[in-house]
């Protein structure tokens, strides 16, 4: 699991780096670094990425499969915030 997290962090670090005038770019990032939070098992920052992607009309493919996400990703944290 460390691999995993490792992995995140340097994508999110180069999410970071991007701009959001990058347009579908920083977007396609955006929603990359919220599936690999998800795989890493890191689910309050996947839903924050998965959410902000739901809410995106500026690339319509990418809010189709974040809204797909969404009551999945909310289900799981909801889980874990039980604990």
């Amino acid at each position: 699991m460390a691999y995993a997290d490792q992995a995140t962090d340097e994508a999110l670090k180069a999410w970071k780096k991007l701009k959001p005038d990058a347009g579908v770019q920083y977007h396609q990032a955006q929603y990359l670094s919220g599936m690999l939070c998800l795989k890493a098992g890191r689910n309050a920052e996947a839903l924050n990425f998965i959410r902000t992607s739901a809410d995106l009309e500026a690339v319509p493919e990418l809010q189709e499969n974040a809204r797909t996400l969404l009551p999945r990703v909310s289900y799981q944290q909801a889980d874990l915030d039980d604990f």
